[in-house]
């Protein structure tokens, strides 16, 4: 019987666990994983609106392998009006898109203005990647705060401010037109309506 080899042996131990033991390690590290799933955002880039603002939503949706027949689906709440977005298909206050295809992103695009009897508080936006079934496969929401209109002044603010202006104006011409001159030899006899000094009565 020839000599066993237990180096031979150890080595060929080793690489045949090394495969399954190989799956087990974390993958190293720095790389980064390729995003996988369903994923959508919504932002209209501020935080507090008022009532006759134009809010313009930017979406953009990731599609899988469950999004061939999915749709991105925004629905606008009451106190938003003159809803419109690019290419997207509107029934109400609802806009839809086709969802883009797996490993695939589409942008989109809406804007509103909000009404003027909108109610102070919280404006919230949701858009959602809608498949065939009724669970949606992934949302988002933008949330804006609503206060109050910053004021302006009015054609009444503005008029007043005009016609002071020219009150103010005009007292000053008048003052300079009438301004009295200073008494001396040559004008003091323009005081006596008579031609006599004192003011006193003719014979």
């Amino acid at each position: 019987m020839p000599p066993i080899n237990v180096t031979l042996l150890l080595t060929t131990a080793i690489a045949t666990a090394a495969g399954p033991l190989l799956a087990l390690l974390p993958p190293a590290t720095g790389a980064t994983p390729a995003p996988t799933g369903a994923a959508i955002s919504i932002d209209d880039g501020v935080r507090h609106v008022a009532a006759g603002d134009t809010v313009r939503y930017r979406v953009i949706a990731r599609g899988d392998d469950r999004t061939d027949a999915a749709t991105v689906r925004v629905t606008v709440p009451t106190g938003l009006r003159d809803l419109h977005a690019d290419g997207a298909t509107q029934t109400g206050a609802t806009l839809s898109w086709p969802a883009p295809a797996a490993r695939q992103t589409s942008t989109h695009t809406a804007a509103a203005t909000l009404d003027q009897d909108a109610a102070l508080g919280d404006l919230a936006v949701t858009a959602c990647l809608q498949g065939a079934l009724a669970a949606p496969l992934a949302c988002a929401t933008d949330l804006d705060l609503v206060v109050e209109p910053t004021r302006r002044p009015g054609w009444a603010w503005l008029g007043s401010a005009f016609f002071g202006l020219l009150a103010a104006v005009g007292a000053l011409w008048l003052n300079k037109k009438i301004r009295p001159e200073l008494l001396t030899p040559a004008n003091a006899h323009l005081i006596y309506s008579d031609g006599q000094p004192g003011g006193a009565p003719s014979a």
